[in-house]
């Protein structure tokens, strides 16, 4: 497998010469290459103030995009009710699992090479886009040829053709903010998610206000995504002056291909792993199964954003200290599983202590069903959250290919365990696979990334039973004043019980996160 690592590798992907090239040379059979004195090769350190400022753009942005749709979901979860708000998230479930083969990976690729080549990044971004484009067409055929087989509900198709629409517009808004993050800024990036995520929910209360039937309800996701297309297109052509043009070289899709199909690999087991429970929902159990299911799923998946956050600004970290200085890969990656797991914690046990009450309160007693699948579901967030960071670290180091394996086997065990408890148990038992296959990846992947990088186990073994004594104070504090007030007045007394206890045992320190942003300062070469 050629990776990125390689000179040989990433040379080819940026020039795009054939292998019976004169630059090429015959070694044992294999094709290798030489670097012509004229191609540089950028590889350079990310400033450490730009890799903070990047997280706290980039969280924010995704943490008001979160309150966005999730304010949105609520609303439209009261006004549809159970049945066609599982409708709705089935259609976009089927479509998220389909969209999954239009991508293969291509973005995590593209902002790779482009960091790295950015003198390429007009060819790059060209050659991706074509080779998206013809994915495109050939999968939305496929999948109009096979909606029939996959939902026999007429109104279920209309909403997973306009979703088709949109993800189709969404796919290639993708490439686009992925050629822009190999220039490392996340400016721009991070102001579409807010105003993509507002124009969806703006567009859709107003369908909602005036009444209007799912089918109509649905075009809010299309909204969105025509100004996230034209946006991001925009940024691309006047900001980076990157030209995009119809290309198609056999070479050039080669060397794409050879270094893609690992994230293509691990991006299909990923999206499959995370929609597969509402399709088999959907099936065995019926539209209503899958209503209760997505509103646990919802209120989990809302704080996605703060694992996704870290990756993004420190997987650019992360694969420079790979190659430049191991010392400083052990220091942040250690520290960034500890951050996590502080942050993560109480998040699950604050939310599993008040669902009960938060159920009901949100999206009335008619979703009461979605209680115990939420509890469940929220008992692994903090296994979930580190998964993140560890699968960055092993894409980073070039382990693409233990990433994609450790995803695949996940995904066979949730589809298994799908099979087994969904017909036994409806959306408690989607719930209960999750949380299997999700402890699965982590007992493999922490193991992995042990051989790939070292870690400081003491320190996280340490920030595990200091945060179980704060998550005691938190839970305890939750439970007292929930007798007394609304479930919402309790969350700030809960966090400040649970920030004092951390700070008590000394598990949260200054030096710790001066340390912490140090070691993204410091550079060996």
């Amino acid at each position: 497998m050629v990776t990125s690592r390689s000179p040989q590798g990433a040379f080819s992907l940026a020039t795009g010469y054939p292998p019976n090239s004169s630059t090429a040379r015959s070694r044992g059979g294999r094709a290798s290459y030489k670097l012509p004195a004229k191609t540089a090769i950028i590889c350079h350190m990310v400033a450490p103030r730009q890799i903070a400022f990047n997280t706290f753009l980039y969280i924010s942005a995704l943490a008001l995009q979160k309150v966005f749709s999730f304010v949105y979901f609520t609303i439209l979860a009261r006004y549809l009710g159970p049945a066609d708000t599982g409708r709705y998230f089935y259609a976009v479930s089927l479509t998220f699992i389909i969209t999954v083969f239009i991508d293969l990976g291509l973005a995590n690729v593209l902002t790779r090479e482009v960091a790295k080549f950015k003198e390429q990044g007009s060819r790059l971004l060209s050659q991706v886009a074509t080779i998206k484009l013809l994915t495109s067409i050939l999968i939305i055929v496929i999948a109009k040829l096979l909606l029939p087989y996959l939902t026999p509900d007429p109104l279920t198709q209309i909403l997973f053709i306009v979703a088709l629409a949109a993800m189709f517009m969404d796919g290639f808004t993708a490439i686009f903010y992925a050629a822009i993050r190999g220039f490392q800024t996340l400016k721009y990036e991070s102001l579409a998610t807010i105003i993509h995520q507002a124009l969806v929910l703006i567009s859709g209360l107003i369908m909602i206000k005036l009444g209007a039937p799912l089918r109509l309800v649905i075009f809010a996701l299309v909204v969105g995504s025509i100004f996230n297309f034209i946006y991001s297109w925009a940024i691309v052509r006047l900001k980076l002056r990157l030209k995009l043009d119809f290309l198609f070289s056999k070479a050039l899709i080669k060397s794409i291909a050879l270094m893609t199909w690992p994230f293509a690999l691990a991006a299909i087991f990923v999206r499959i792993y995370a929609y597969l429970d509402s399709i088999l929902l959907g099936l065995l159990k019926g539209s209503e199964a899958v209503g209760y299911y997505a509103i646990a799923y919802k209120i989990t998946f809302a704080f996605q954003f703060l694992p996704l956050a870290f990756v993004a600004a420190l997987y650019p970290a992360f694969a420079y200290y790979w190659q430049h200085n191991k010392d400083l890969l052990y220091v942040t990656f250690s520290k960034s599983l500890q951050f996590l797991l502080i942050i993560a914690a109480p998040i699950s046990a604050g939310l599993i202590t008040l669902a009960p009450l938060i159920i009901p309160s949100l999206y009335t007693t008619a979703f009461a069903p979605a209680i115990q699948p939420l509890q469940i579901l929220l008992s692994t967030l903090p296994l979930l959250f580190l998964n993140y960071q560890i699968g960055a670290l092993l894409n980073a180091c070039n382990r693409q290919g233990w990433q994609t394996t450790i995803l695949g086997l996940g995904m066979v065990l949730n589809a298994v365990a799908n099979l087994i408890l969904i017909p036994l148990y409806g959306p408690l038992g989607a719930a209960l696979a999750s949380a299997l296959g999700t402890t699965a990846i982590f007992i493999i992947s922490i193991s992995i990334a042990s051989k790939v990088s070292a870690w400081d186990k003491r320190l996280l073994l340490t920030t595990v039973w200091k945060t179980a004594l704060a998550i005691a104070a938190l839970v305890l504090t939750l439970r007292f004043l929930s007798g007394y007030l609304s479930w919402y007045l309790t969350i700030v007394p809960g966090a400040l019980a649970y920030l004092a206890v951390l700070l008590l045992s000394g598990l949260v320190k200054k030096e710790d996160w001066h340390s912490f942003r140090n070691s993204l300062s410091k550079r060996n070469t």
